[in-house]
């Protein structure tokens, strides 16, 4: 599956986080779904860490895919709750990780930048759904809201 990219926006602001090596090829798809659930895991621990350090694009990059190939797998068992829930998950991950009082604005920018992301799969995933409108709307509402007050 493939993921955004992320690394066309350069900012000096954004720096590495030394504790994770997110740089590495992407895990190979042979990763067991225990193994892609730890390392989701371990990226939004990152995503949420409150060390002064902004972790770099390849985190987020590193997370949608993730994200994205544990709901795509969901979806494939025919478990259409839990897809919801891994991009539900994803979505609270990156919002509250943009909103830490500590990261730089090229940070919130990139968080951003993957919600639109994620909002675009959601719109997909709720075309024809009863009351798709509505969480649409609150979803695109907390978008308006993130981007006039962070960017």
């Amino acid at each position: 599956m493939q993921g955004i990219h992320l690394s066309a926006i350069s900012n000096t602001d954004i720096k590495q986080d030394l504790s994770v090596d997110f740089s590495a090829e992407e895990a190979p798809a042979c990763f067991s779904r225990r193994q892609k659930i730890a390392d989701f895991e371990r990226c939004e621990t990152c995503l949420l860490s409150s060390a002064e350090a902004c972790p770099g694009p390849a985190l987020i990059n590193r997370y949608m895919d993730r994200a994205l190939d544990l709901a795509d797998s969901a979806g494939h068992q025919g478990l259409l709750h839990l897809r919801e829930s891994w991009l539900r998950r994803a979505w609270i991950t990156l919002r509250n990780s943009a909103l830490l009082p500590h990261r730089s604005e090229a940070w919130r920018s990139l968080c951003l930048i993957a919600l639109y992301q994620l909002f675009f799969v959601f719109r997909h995933l709720f075309a024809d759904r009863p009351g798709a409108a509505k969480r649409l709307s609150a979803m695109t509402r907390d978008m308006a809201i993130m981007t006039r007050q962070l960017l």
